[in-house]
């Protein structure tokens, strides 16, 4: 697998784990994140954060054309990855769960709009409520 960042969708997985193709970005999980509805443990997931950044580094590279919004530098992008390993360190949070909320919200685009249906998510992270991006 490429990379340990999972959608919730409330449907069971169609696909076991397993014998879900290596090369896709995102899998589809449901039910209650526990290994016996197919979710993978942690051992299953990418090896390191920096094989799993290497891997994102395509996605994170055009990921604000989505928005046409001028795409990151490569020190906007080597930014997010140095604050990823503060925040990692300074939290206990694995790095590579801060990444896989990086890259389901804002696919790592450091001009990612905020979003406001009702509560202000701004950021990388779309924090809920959040005070800045």
């Amino acid at each position: 697998m490429l990379l340990p960042i999972y959608l919730v969708s409330w449907a069971r997985p169609k696909i076991p784990f397993r014998e879900r193709n290596a090369g896709l970005y995102a899998a589809v999980l449901g039910g209650n994140g526990m290994i016996s509805n197919g979710w993978p443990s942690i051992d299953q997931w990418l090896g390191s954060f920096e094989s799993m950044f290497e891997n994102n580094q395509g996605v994170i590279s055009v990921s604000c054309s989505q928005w046409s919004l001028p795409n990151n530098s490569q020190d906007e992008t080597d930014s997010i990855k140095d604050a990823i390993h503060q925040v990692a360190k300074s939290s206990g949070v694995d790095a590579r769960f801060i990444l896989s909320i990086v890259m389901q919200e804002s696919q790592g685009c450091v001009r990612v709009q905020t979003t406001d249906n009702g509560v202000i998510n701004p950021g990388l992270m779309q924090s809920h409520e959040g005070s800045g991006s």
